[in-house]
């Protein structure tokens, strides 16, 4: 035992004769260490925040949805032959809803980029979507205020709208948003939901924050 504890203090005192005897070795030995740790616990931090925003924006699409496009999500195909594929009509969408029969509800979805205005705001490049009341059963939307677009709405074609959490803030920055109005193509839409943030990780142009939904037949009158 008292050899073990002369060796250890023998290598101490040998250590830190080493380290004063060389302070700008030491400090920059130090330095490093410190630096790659940080650098460790930062990227790992990064990493599981990156894991989580991906985990909520993916499932603000669904999990258990199929989508149906004429357009590939990711493809390697030259654009331009799927551009001769036919687009999905109406037609066809009746006929897949009449006969599937696994999926608890089926939507048509048209959609384009427009700029959405309230007075003197405006915000360019927004996702506009029109659908039916089924539409909320495709999605994990939760709805920070108001409701979603009603069946009785969609066939009386009004022009109601719900917002994305990032559309309201930049228009209504109050927050009062509900009952009021936005224009969009020269019409104005009234407001009837407003959905919680969702997250918008690898999403593009399907963040649901920088989106507005509206009813099918309104949103074909208008886009």
């Amino acid at each position: 035992m008292s050899r073990f504890l002369y060796e250890l203090k023998e290598g101490l005192v040998i250590a830190f004769t080493a380290v004063k005897a060389n302070k700008i070795r030491t400090m920059l030995t130090t330095l490093g260490i410190v630096i790659g740790v940080t650098s460790v616990v930062l990227m790992s931090t990064a990493i599981k925040g990156i894991d989580g925003a991906f985990e909520r924006g993916i499932s603000s699409l669904g999990a258990d949805v199929l989508h149906i496009d004429k357009w590939e999500w990711f493809s390697n195909t030259d654009w331009w032959l799927i551009r001769k594929r036919p687009n999905i009509s109406m037609d066809d969408y009746e006929k897949y809803k009449r006969l599937a029969k696994l999926p608890v509800a089926v939507a048509p979805t048209i959609w384009s980029n427009e700029t959405v205005k309230k007075e003197d705001l405006s915000m360019e490049n927004i996702f506009v979507s029109g659908s039916t009341a089924e539409y909320l059963e495709t999605t994990n939307f939760t709805f920070k205020a108001g409701r979603f677009y009603s069946e009785i709405e969609g066939r009386a074609s009004r022009y109601v709208a719900v917002l994305g959490s990032e559309v309201e803030k930049n228009l209504f920055p109050a927050g009062n948003s509900l009952g009021n109005y936005v224009k969009i193509g020269g019409l104005d839409f009234k407001i009837v939901g407003v959905l919680n943030e969702q997250g918008s990780f690898m999403l593009g142009n399907f963040n649901p924050d920088r989106q507005v939904l509206s009813q099918l037949v309104s949103c074909l009158n208008t886009l």
